[in-house]
């Protein structure tokens, strides 16, 4: 009889088990669930309400995210401040400014429509991206400067052919990989997740952190190597600088 009543016992037992869940049943084990794959989500979501707010803003205005900006159609990308005020780098003084890239440009002779990006813009210089992934470098007039009172147009590469390829983008976009096909079609380029220098760009990617930011931290590197990896053109990985400023295109 002890034997039937055993048997039946580990019955119930295995029905109970094999039909619970977390819903009916609290001793149950929760169910695992396994980590969304890694992609880029874009510092808007980074930004979002509830989580980084205060450092999204300064980062907007720090002009990494304008590295490359797409021109929204027939035109001009804009800019925090609109271009109209930019600090002054051998003395850190805010000058007024007149000169937007909105309002100056594209290059004369030629229509925003003509364009699928440019290459900075935010308080410094301007240089445009062509759909087929050749930097605009025609005539006398190519790179527009913004660091002086009034606009200034100067040559870039003149007459010459010139790829905006993965050795250009690597350092001006987010997710860049040297493969796939440029975004606007041509062959060879690379591809990349987002034009800019944007948060995901230092941090990695971050859906996993999306999901559940208690579970999934974000990479927070500040060493000088980070940053180095863009900052610096010299074999010995050193920043290049003058009178203590970072040079252009640190040489």
């Amino acid at each position: 009889m002890k034997k039937w009543i055993t048997i039946a016992a580990m019955a119930l037992l295995v029905f109970a088990v094999a039909g619970c869940s977390d819903d009916d049943c609290p001793t149950c084990p929760d169910e695992v669930t396994p980590a969304p794959s890694l992609s880029y989500v874009g510092s808007s979501t980074c930004g979002s309400s509830g989580c980084h707010e205060s450092i999204y803003d300064i980062f907007i205005e720090s002009g990494h995210p304008y590295k490359l900006t797409e021109v929204p159609g027939n035109m001009g990308p804009t800019f925090p401040w609109d271009g109209e005020m930019t600090r002054e780098v051998t003395t850190g003084v805010d000058l007024a400014r007149g000169a937007t890239v909105a309002n100056d440009g594209p290059p004369p002779g030629t229509a925003w429509t003509d364009f699928a990006y440019t290459i900075g813009g935010y308080g410094w210089k301007t240089r445009w991206v062509k759909p087929d992934g050749q930097v605009y470098t025609t005539g006398t007039q190519a790179q527009l400067n913004l660091w002086a009172g009034v606009p200034e147009w100067v040559p870039y590469e003149q007459d010459k052919d010139k790829p905006y390829n993965y050795s250009c983008f690597k350092c001006h976009t987010t997710g860049a990989v040297d493969e796939g096909s440029w975004p606007a079609g041509s062959s060879g380029f690379g591809t990349f997740a987002f034009g800019g220098v944007q948060c995901e760009a230092c941090h990695g990617q971050g859906s996993q952190h999306v999901s559940d930011p208690a579970k999934f931290a974000m990479m927070v590197d500040t060493s000088p190597e980070l940053c180095g990896k863009c900052h610096t053109r010299d074999a010995a990985n050193r920043v290049a600088v003058s009178g203590g400023y970072i040079k252009h295109h640190e040489k």
